[in-house]
């Protein structure tokens, strides 16, 4: 899997959207904290 700090923003958001709360992995962890960094999380 690429770096999340190489990912696109559409390709954060798509992850995030496919993420499940309830059981999130590490690198989907991740994903929120770099769409946190660039100020995308609603």
């Amino acid at each position: 899997m690429p770096d999340v700090c190489d990912l696109d923003d559409a390709s954060l958001i798509a992850i995030w959207n496919n993420a499940d709360p309830e059981n999130l992995s590490d690198y989907e962890r991740e994903v929120i904290e770099e769409m946190k960094a660039r100020d995308l999380v609603p």
